[in-house]
């Protein structure tokens, strides 16, 4: 047998058919299809193929007949690069080997789905196995459009997004490796119709809403929905072409939902968005409210299935914004100011930060802080109760509960800013109460003390502070079943209470010997119980006065009037010191302003007859009425009834001693300021004749006398003097005033 390779030819003999020329490879869907020229004195064609690390070719095919010059290799492999050659043959001879033509055998990348994607057209194609890539093409008007190179042979996916509704369009895709093309086909898409693009999703009270952007050209819309554990969408209603939202109602707080949407246009349906928009379903938190609590306020909710936490929103001077987020169903503003309304919502928030549900309603709530200032003192008849008065509240709420239960009980209301104290009867001897009160407004509650104030309800002690040479006496009645008594004091513009001693049960009296001098000592008795308990006596005060200083008794008679009365009044403040006035009764309702600063400043307020009248001259009726008219007046004014009394020019006799009910008050220094109405006499009468224990006469009924004042007040306290009202200079003296008796001195 002969090997046939091993001829090249025989022309030296001139027998051998002529070489093939022209080879030619293209790949078709088959194979490798080659052609060649035909060499018409041959037999037939052989084939021959090799891979670029072969030595040799092989042949691979016989062709019979001089005119079959093509042969189509349907053994080649995708993305396998080939030599082809061919030799003529006749009989045993065999023309030399044509020239050898490479080509990289690409399989054709037909196009399996042509479809309608998410604002584009969608291209899907059969891998060529060995492809560097593939060049995608579309029919136009204009002839072919190249649209884009798709590296890699495992990418056979295109997406066309330059298209127009209404429209189909041919497409082709064509593998290439180097210089060599695959086979190709064409390939029709679907009339193309436009994505619905959703615009939000959207949590809706108990549901989900969701809206999208109509395309152009749209017959209807289908939407679907996936759960969280779901693979396949599922549809869940067919719209009409006016729809661009959708209320899904059948879900439940704390899942997942993804939604998608397609139109529908002559049937052809469009693309959609395979991800979908997600969102956690989310109820909206039921049963908000708010209310003041502890000066702030205090919001509260019930939780909501699948939540992670809250945004608390507020809304204040017109502007909304996120005061906190929290993961419980209570929240408590404090950065609000007493009087002020400020409105509130709330949203449950899930796993993800920006997804929230429907706000709640506004709620608004006016800021009523908790009176301050609580205090319960024990009364004879009952339980007297004192607050702060609030300038936001137009009333408050009294409650109560005895000592050791939970809950309070309502026992009062007040329908006034202004009345900031009650009396309650309602008590039995012996027990602890505990009292709070709250401030109300228009129908809205305010804080209150969740603690409040306690106090075991004994009869008024009835105690009373009185200056004495030894200094402030205290008294009070005798309380039955005590163990004991503690004293605390506190002067005024101090903030706290100082114990300054214990008393034995036995005792009902005691005597504080180191009062703070130049200010007012205020009390407490407090009762102590063998149990534990106590209870605390009303507050009774005293100025402190220094026995072992000299000190005066500045007095002015005829007032009160309004520019020298408060012009006193002034420098008096200035100095911390006191004065007695003593009042004509006829002026008190015109200057009751005067009157009322007066005795806030602690001065004395005394009685000068209601018509300044002669009471030497008076019968014993009018006496009488001239002095209680004019203490009666005072009381009504200022609520304090008056105990000492000046005879208008120091005009009395028996009759008005033994009528007037009241010790008269003279004095040792007369400075004439009535007659002279010069301040310098006056201030050189008191500076010549002043001592321990003189009692002053002046008149507030001038300039020249508030003149005078500004001058003395200042030199007799730098001078080391006291200024005192009369009562308390005789007090401290030992000096007992007895009604009809006559003083001129504390000397």
């Amino acid at each position: 047998m002969v090997c046939m390779t091993t001829f090249s030819y025989a022309g030296g003999f001139g027998i051998g058919p002529d070489m093939p020329e022209n080879i030619n490879t293209v790949n078709t869907f088959e194979g490798v299809n080659l052609t060649w020229g035909k060499s018409p004195e041959s037999d037939g064609y052989k084939v021959y193929r090799r891979l670029p690390e072969q030595r040799h070719s092989v042949e691979i095919a016989e062709i019979e007949g001089a005119d079959k010059n093509f042969f189509t290799d349907k053994t080649a492999e995708s993305g396998k690069k080939y030599e082809y050659s061919v030799r003529a043959y006749k009989d045993i001879f065999l023309s030399r080997l044509s020239e050898r033509k490479e080509l990289v055998r690409l399989s054709q990348p037909t196009i399996e789905k042509v479809t309608l994607g998410d604002g584009c057209i969608e291209l899907n194609w059969k891998k060529s196995a060995g492809a560097e890539g593939y060049y995608v093409y579309k029919k136009t008007a204009q002839g072919i459009e190249f649209l884009g190179n798709v590296k890699g042979d495992n990418n056979c996916f295109y997406e066309d997004k330059d298209v127009s509704e209404r429209k189909s369009y041919t497409y082709t895709v064509t593998a290439y490796s180097g210089e060599s093309r695959s086979s190709h086909e064409y390939k029709t898409s679907p009339i193309f119709v436009g994505t619905p693009k959703i615009t939000s999703v959207e949590n809706t009270g108990k549901s989900i809403t969701v809206k999208w952007q109509k395309p152009k050209f749209a017959d209807s819309f289908v939407i679907y929905r996936k759960g969280n554990n779901d693979t396949q969408w599922v549809k869940l209603k067919v719209l009409s072409s006016e729809a661009d939202n959708f209320i899904d109602s059948d879900v439940k707080s704390g899942e997942i939902y993804t939604y998608t949407v397609r139109a529908i246009s002559q049937k052809n349906y469009s693309g959609y968005n395979k991800s979908g928009v997600s969102l956690q379903c989310l109820n909206i938190p039921e049963n908000f409210s708010a209310g003041n609590y502890n000066d702030g306020i205090s919001l509260s909710w019930d939780a909501v299935e699948g939540a992670e936490s809250y945004n608390v929103y507020r809304t204040y001077d017109k502007t909304t914004e996120i005061i906190g987020q929290t993961a419980s169903v209570a929240y408590s503003d404090m950065n609000v100011e007493e009087g002020k309304t400020y409105t509130y919502s709330i949203k449950a928030v899930g796993f993800k930060s920006d997804m929230l549900s429907d706000s709640t309603e506004n709620i608004s709530c006016c800021v009523l802080k908790k009176p301050l200032n609580i205090a319960a003192v024990n009364m004879f008849d009952g339980i007297q109760l004192y607050w702060e008065k609030s300038n936001s509240a137009t009333g408050y709420i009294i409650y109560r509960k005895n000592f050791g239960e939970m809950e309070w009980t309502k026992i009062r209301t007040v329908n006034s800013r202004n009345t900031n104290y009650i009396i309650d009867h309602d008590v039995q001897k012996d027990r602890m109460y505990m009292y709070t009160v709250q401030c109300v407004k228009n129908g809205v509650l305010g804080s209150f003390d969740v603690n409040g104030v306690s106090i075991r309800h004994i009869p008024s002690l009835g105690i009373k502070a009185t200056l004495c040479p030894q200094g402030i006496k205290l008294q009070w009645s005798e309380i039955r079943n005590s163990s004991g008594y503690e004293l605390f004091r506190k002067t005024d513009g101090d903030a706290d209470w100082v114990k300054i001693g214990s008393i034995d049960a036995s005792q009902t009296a005691c005597i504080d010997g180191n009062p703070i001098y130049g200010k007012k000592n205020n009390y407490v008795v407090r009762v102590l119980f063998s149990d534990g308990g106590f209870a605390d006596s009303t507050v009774s005060s005293a100025f402190g006065i220094d026995p072992n200083k000299p000190m005066v008794a500045l007095t002015y008679d005829d007032g009160p009037s309004t520019e020298v009365t408060n012009r006193i009044l002034d420098k008096l403040a200035q100095y911390n010191a006191r004065a007695t006035f003593f009042v004509v009764g006829e002026r008190v309702n015109k200057y009751s302003d005067c009157l009322k600063r007066a005795v806030s400043q602690h001065c004395e307020i005394g009685n000068h007859s209601y018509h300044h009248k002669d009471l030497s001259k008076s019968t014993a009726e009018e006496i009488k009425q001239e002095i209680i008219s004019t203490n009666t007046a005072v009381e009504n004014i200022t609520g304090v009834y008056p105990v000492v009394a000046r005879a208008p020019g120091g005009a009395v006799n028996d009759l008005a001693r033994e009528n007037a009910g009241m010790p008269f008050i003279f004095w040792s220094i007369d400075t004439l300021d009535w007659k002279y109405r010069n301040a310098e006499s006056v201030t050189e009468k008191v500076k010549n004749e002043v001592k321990d224990g003189s009692i002053v006469l002046m008149h507030d009924l001038y300039n020249s006398t508030a003149d005078a004042s500004d001058i003395l007040i200042p030199w007799l306290t730098e001078n080391g003097y006291q200024l005192v009202t009369v009562s308390e200079m005789m007090a401290v003296k030992g000096i007992e005033m007895k009604d009809g008796e006559t003083y001129i001195s504390g000397y």
